[in-house]
């Protein structure tokens, strides 16, 4: 509940209403991926790559739901990374 959890920022929840856009907040913990799980998880991918100098900058989760619904159509994780 946007109301009682925390204020979003203004732009944000006009880009949410403008697009039909629900905002949904939750209680994830601080840090939801912690650095070495982080360069762990991108090792099996991306073996070539110097992982070990990437760290996780921010995380965001999403979901797409079927409105008329109910059910989830899609759900995933968008990340940045510097290094």
């Amino acid at each position: 509940n946007l109301a009682s959890c925390c204020i979003m920022p203004p732009d944000l929840t006009e880009f949410a209403k403008q697009f039909d856009i629900q905002l949904l907040t939750h209680n994830d913990p601080k840090e939801l991926l912690p650095e070495e799980t982080f360069q762990e998880a991108l090792k099996e991918s991306a073996p070539e790559c110097q992982i070990s100098t990437w760290t996780p900058v921010w995380i965001l989760r999403y979901s797409v739901i079927v409105k008329t619904r109910g059910i989830i159509k899609m759900k995933g994780y968008l990340q940045a990374r510097k290094g």
